[in-house]
């Protein structure tokens, strides 16, 4: 019998889309909204780990990224996608932990 195991994130953040509207009146080519990451200092150091867990498992396996310069102009270059979960204006960075080789 197999049962997966329950999810454990290596970090949590919250995350903020704020309204830039003011700035837009200022410079037309201001984006319309920013957004914000809050992170303790306990959060950022996680956080650090996590992306120094994430190097080092995109070096072994060799995953990429596409780095646009135009609409079909891009380069594919060693890197890893950060996903996060919005609910309206807000919500998380909150990655799984990295499993490290030997759990693999």
């Amino acid at each position: 019998m197999s049962y997966s195991t329950p999810f454990q994130a290596a970090f949590k953040s919250k995350v903020r889309l704020i309204d830039n509207s003011a700035k837009q009146e200022e410079n037309p080519k201001a984006p319309p909204q920013k957004l914000a990451m809050d992170l303790s200092v306990e959060s950022a150091a996680a956080m650090a780990k996590w992306l120094n867990d994430k190097i080092a498992e995109t070096k072994n396996n060799g995953s990429t990224i596409r780095e646009y310069k135009g609409q079909n102009d891009y380069t594919e270059t060693p890197g890893f996608t950060m996903w996060g979960s919005m609910w309206d204006k807000s919500g998380t960075f909150s990655p799984g932990v990295v499993k490290q080789e030997d759990e693999l």
